[in-house]
């Protein structure tokens, strides 16, 4: 396919060409329209005038009692005798005074009769050819006739008056001059199309490349960033709105992925810095087990536990792990659901395994629009953080108010200096670190909530406790 400055430039010359195309069509068929309408204007008043010269002729003249008219081959009129000399041009029955001759702006006329005959003609007239028409208007039965007709292979214009005493009058004149005009504006006027098309053709050409000029400059950028495969450089902002606004978007995408390639590679790092603590443990471990060390049979199985703790421990965060990703990659679906159902499903899943109570306060449902397995993931985890810091025989609030779901534990609360951190992936205050879990809970039910376009917070209570709030649009 061409490149997009070509096909513009085309589109241009294409463009260009119809345009003159149809002002030369129409230029030539005004043109001659106009030298036609001069012709016949110019014919209707000569014939109008030689008309009104002719005299009453004599009884006879005009009678359609005469010699047949005969057919002139090759042409579609009859051509009818000449008249006698008496009726020749000078004849004082018919004072007419014509010009001579065909050329040179000189007036080629004849008078007809009803029946056909022409009684006088101009010198060196050709047989212009009488039909039906002709002979109408000589017998009065038409009005004034202007028409077109080839005679001895040449172009004229003829008009045809009525006149007294059942006669007419003739007046032709040659076309050549309108033909030659014509046929030259036609030629000048392609010509100049050709002309308009392949300079239409080299500066839609070039101002296309112009034009297109950030165009390059904003690709060679995009090369230069898969090239250097770091998307935290950004490509020039320049030309009009629609350029200036395609080159924004693209940072806009650039920063995006930077982003994302940022928190890949945290995401990496602090997994890789979780997951050596386990191993380690257990590396130790085992070799304390294979070390040929004699043991008492409670430290073999304190540490066989604690390997399996470990194990526990490294197995949930290789879930979490996967949970988190799957969940960031997933597109939401968009379907309607009733929030209080999501609750409940979660509260009966974290009760099945806690002792601890929960309770549960449904003010009002709402519709939600969004992934239910996903939501009902993010406020179990909400509840499991918060049975895991709630005390022995206390209780943990669940609420549900329209959109709006809080999840109120009563254990020691959550330092204000950590409040910021909370649902940072692998943070764990310092009170917690002697706890299991992954450090990926919250930052799961964040990354959900927000996929779902709400927001999650947390804050510490006056008293102990803590209060997560997770706020959903309404559908």
């Amino acid at each position: 396919m061409p490149a997009l400055r070509t096909r513009l430039g085309l589109a241009a010359a294409l463009t260009s060409a119809i345009a003159v195309i149809a002002v030369s069509i129409l230029g030539v068929l005004l043109t001659s329209r106009r030298l036609r309408s001069e012709v016949d204007r110019s014919l209707r008043n000569e014939a109008q005038r030689l008309a009104r010269r002719i005299e009453t002729p004599p009884a006879g003249l005009g009678s359609t009692a005469t010699t047949p008219p005969t057919t002139t081959t090759g042409t579609n009129t009859n051509t009818p005798p000449r008249a006698s000399s008496s009726a020749a041009d000078g004849d004082a029955r018919l004072p007419l005074r014509f010009n001579r001759g065909r050329g040179g702006g000189n007036t080629l006329f004849q008078v007809i009769s009803a029946n056909g005959r022409v009684v006088q003609a101009s010198a060196n007239a050709p047989a212009f050819g009488v039909d039906s028409l002709d002979r109408a208007v000589a017998g009065g039965g038409h009005a004034l006739l202007v028409r077109d007709r080839h005679i001895d292979g040449d172009h004229f214009r003829i008009a045809t008056a009525p006149a007294t005493g059942g006669l007419a009058v003739q007046v032709a004149r040659p076309l050549d001059d309108v033909d030659r005009t014509r046929r030259a504006l036609i030629v000048e006027f392609g010509a100049i199309g050709i002309l308009a098309f392949l300079a239409a053709g080299a500066l839609g050409t070039l101002l296309a490349r112009i034009a297109l000029r950030p165009v390059g400059s904003l690709a060679k950028a995009a090369h230069a960033v898969a090239d250097r495969r770091d998307p935290g450089m950004s490509v020039p902002v320049v030309g009009g709105e629609e350029l200036a606004t395609l080159g924004q978007a693209v940072n806009t995408m650039l920063g995006s992925l930077d982003a994302a390639r940022r928190q890949q590679r945290q995401l990496i790092d602090d997994a890789a810095h979780e997951l050596r603590t386990p191993l380690t443990s257990m590396r130790t471990n085992i070799e304390v087990l294979t070390g040929g060390h004699t043991l008492e049979a409670a430290d073999h199985h304190a540490l066989l536990a604690d390997i399996q703790a470990q194990l526990e421990e490294f197995a949930t965060l290789v879930a979490d792990l996967g949970e988190l990703s799957r969940e960031q990659a997933t597109a939401v679906p968009h379907d309607e659901l009733m929030l209080d159902g999501v609750v409940r499903s979660a509260v009966a899943r974290a009760q099945r395994r806690s002792d601890i109570a929960i309770n549960v306060r449904i003010a009002s449902p709402a519709v939600v629009r969004g992934s239910a397995p996903m939501l009902e993931r993010a406020v179990l985890n909400v509840i499991d953080n918060a049975v895991k810091w709630s005390p022995p025989n206390s209780v943990v609030d669940v609420g549900l108010e329209s959109a709006v779901i809080t999840v109120t534990d009563h254990g020691p609360g959550i330092a204000q200096e950590d409040l910021p951190f909370v649902f940072d992936r692998f943070w764990r205050s310092a009170s917690a670190r002697g706890m299991s879990g992954s450090g990926l809970g919250l930052a799961i039910v964040r990354d959900v909530v927000e996929l779902h376009g709400g927001d999650v917070g947390i804050e510490r209570l006056s008293h102990n406790g803590t209060r997560v709030r997770i706020s959903l649009p309404v559908a």
